[in-house]
């Protein structure tokens, strides 16, 4: 109706409405009017609300904008600065820089190449990186603050500043810990191989004594049998003799070289970081070519149940150091349970590319309570003057670190020759090779 009211004025010259429009007609439109006129008022009422509502936000932006406790600093396209906060003017001491300046002033040379590609690079953006503030120039006072970046509607940049500083420090703190720890390790286990050491020196003297008496007494018989040759027939004779004890020299002295280039190996620093492919039952019967004598000393007897050929990455000197460690710990038990025949077994298997050892004796096995704890450090349950309870340790750290493997330590029952028997059983699992991705799950111990 409204409509064609309307349309009926637009296509009527006359000036006076009266001429064209009944008064009912005036009447209708008027009520029209009056409601359109009160439906603009309440948008505008609405308007004006929202405004108020905008205004108070922004109000309220600005106040947690200025009074934030974190510094935040808003910069253009240009990278320079055109708004702080309060938090801003006191962390990083803004007090002489003013707006329109560059935010690069707030870094080092060094620094401002790496912010600069960091504002210049798509990849970072809306993301934080850690840069170095200078907060005092003369004082060449610096900060570590981590800066998140994110971009406003208007195009304006929203930089804020974290202070990681104590963080960092901590940080810095942790890693020294960690450093003078692993030096603190690295003396020990120097100490423990010098132990080794002594025992393999007096090995070494123990075997080579009976082959080197036994050169001397040849020495000595071939030169007072020389002294009393009085006849060609008399030196046929001696002759055959000094040439049957000349072989007999000759076949003793490469075991003795043998165990000196054994132990030359053992004590060289730069062997400690070699890993080779070896045959296990060859490098187990060289332990005990070392080894042995000195065990048995202590009425200690090593056994080695397997010599089938196996191959796998060892580093020799650190397997022998774990092998002495614990046969070492095994002796210490015969010697506190005053046990007089003392046996340790050494087995290995190869199962889909691991080498198992199992290491083992007739010595009772471990308590309950201290079964879980004797590979922690410095556990021990002997007196303090008798062993400083890193030994254990040292020996998982190196399977684990240098070899990438597990140990496990268990009671084990088992019987020989038809005789029951219990003891600590240390179970290795190592990769054949070291460069191998495989990983070792608890299937395998």
């Amino acid at each position: 109706m409204t409509n064609q009211l309307f349309d009926k004025l637009k296509l009527s010259n006359v000036k006076n409405i009266q001429d064209i429009l009944t008064l009912d007609e005036i009447d209708s439109l008027a009520e029209e009017i009056n409601v359109y006129k009160a439906e603009l008022d309440a948008q505008n009422e609405e308007l004006l609300e929202s405004q108020q509502q905008l205004i108070s936000f922004n109000e309220g932006y600005k106040i947690l904008f200025e009074f934030s406790p974190i510094p935040y600093i808003v910069i253009d396209k240009n990278l320079h600065i055109i708004r702080y906060n309060t938090m801003a003017i006191r962390d990083l001491e803004l007090n002489n820089l003013n707006l329109n300046q560059s935010i690069f002033l707030l870094f080092s040379p060094k620094e401002q190449n790496d912010f600069y590609f960091w504002m210049n690079n798509e990849e970072y953006q809306n993301n934080h990186k850690v840069f170095e503030v200078v907060i005092n120039k003369k004082e060449k006072i610096f900060k570590s603050y981590s800066i998140n970046r994110n971009e406003l509607p208007n195009g304006h940049i929203l930089l804020s500043f974290t202070d990681i500083s104590k963080e960092l420090e901590y940080h810095k703190k942790i890693l020294e810990l960690e450093k003078e720890k692993r030096n603190n390790e690295e003396i020990i286990f120097q100490k423990s191989k010098l132990e080794s050491m002594g025992e393999l020196l007096e090995n070494i003297a123990h075997q080579w004594r009976q082959p080197l008496n036994m050169i001397s007494l040849l020495g000595s018989k071939t030169q007072f049998a020389l002294m009393n040759v009085d006849s060609i027939e008399t030196f046929n004779t001696l002759n055959n003799e000094i040439n049957q004890d000349i072989q007999n020299i000759i076949e003793t002295t490469p075991f003795l070289s043998k165990t000196i280039e054994t132990f030359r190996s053992f004590i060289l620093k730069e062997s400690e970081s070699k890993m080779i492919n070896y045959d296990i039952s060859n490098v187990l019967n060289e332990f005990l070519l070392l080894s042995s004598d000195s065990f048995s000393k202590s009425n200690t007897k090593i056994e080695l149940l397997n010599q089938k050929p196996t191959f796998a990455d060892l580093n020799k000197n650190l397997f022998f150091n774990i092998l002495f460690i614990l046969i070492n710990n095994s002796k210490d038990i015969f010697v506190e349970k005053n046990i007089e025949k003392g046996k340790v077994f050494i087995d290995f298997k190869e199962k889909e590319h691991y080498i198992t050892f199992k290491v083992y004796d007739n010595g009772g096995g471990i308590s309950q309570e201290n079964i879980t704890k004797v590979l922690d450090p410095y556990f021990t349950t002997k007196f303090k003057h008798q062993g400083t309870g890193i030994g254990l340790y040292m020996a998982q750290k190196i399977i684990t670190s240098v070899f990438n493997g597990r140990i496990n330590v268990s009671n084990y029952e088992y019987e020989i020759e038809g005789e029951s028997n219990k003891g600590a059983c240390f179970t290795i699992v190592i990769p054949q090779k070291q460069n191998s991705s495989l990983d070792i799950g608890e299937y395998y111990i």
